[in-house]
């Protein structure tokens, strides 16, 4: 069976169940429903305190990197072992890219020594929200893409156990309305990237049943 096959059965499967459930109403707007369990869930999974689900990974990436300071007068090192999203998003931010920095995002497993005080983002793209991982840096960034460990068709996690972290990727990323129910003043002119429904209740099957399409 092709892979798209496979995802859209996989889909259906995770859809029916939600509606068997009577769960509740799915929006990105209040981050409830699906989008609220999946968070639950991929915390609980994880080993984190907080998740905030995000429309991709590299977006996750750019709402850490700023939650942690990055910015066009606070530089960051990037240290990974593939095509580095982290350095789309170093872009974005107006930040300059050294070999060595306070703020450092590896993709490394195990997370590698870095220098005394430095803050560190972990780029889990390869890794999967399934496994405990705790979180050993001040932010970890999921991705729920095409051929990732878990396969949602597009999607991406940032997890912190920081409560102010957590805070400033909902005020970078989410709904002015989830930025209130969080005890935040609403933005509305932030880089909206909210995950869709419909990849919500996939992922929330996923961290449930910890199935993957077959």
């Amino acid at each position: 069976m092709a892979m798209s096959e496979r995802w859209m059965r996989a889909l259906r499967a995770a859809l029916d169940e939600w509606e068997r459930r009577g769960s509740g109403a799915t929006s990105g707007v209040h981050g409830g429903g699906a989008i609220a369990a999946a968070e639950r869930a991929a915390a609980t999974r994880i080993g984190a305190q907080y998740v905030i689900s995000v429309g991709s990974a590299t977006m996750g990436l750019y709402a850490a990197m700023s939650a942690v300071g990055v910015c066009s007068v606070v530089p960051v090192q990037v240290d990974v072992d593939e095509w580095p999203a982290a350095v789309a998003a170093a872009r974005a931010l107006g930040a300059e890219l050294r070999d060595c920095a306070d703020i450092v995002v590896t993709s490394r497993d195990p997370m590698p020594a870095v220098a005394r005080g430095a803050i560190v983002v972990e780029d889990r793209a390869r890794l999967s929200p399934l496994e405990a991982r705790p979180v050993a840096g001040a932010v970890a960034v999921y991705s729920l893409g095409p051929g990732k460990a878990v396969d949602c068709g597009e999607g991406g996690l940032v997890a912190t156990d920081d409560n102010e972290l957590a805070k400033r990727v909902v005020a970078t990323v989410c709904h002015p309305v989830r930025q209130v129910i969080a005890g935040l003043s609403p933005d509305a002119a932030n880089l909206a990237s909210r995950m869709h429904p419909a990849a919500a209740v996939l992922l929330w099957h996923r961290l449930r049943t910890g199935a993957q399409p077959s």
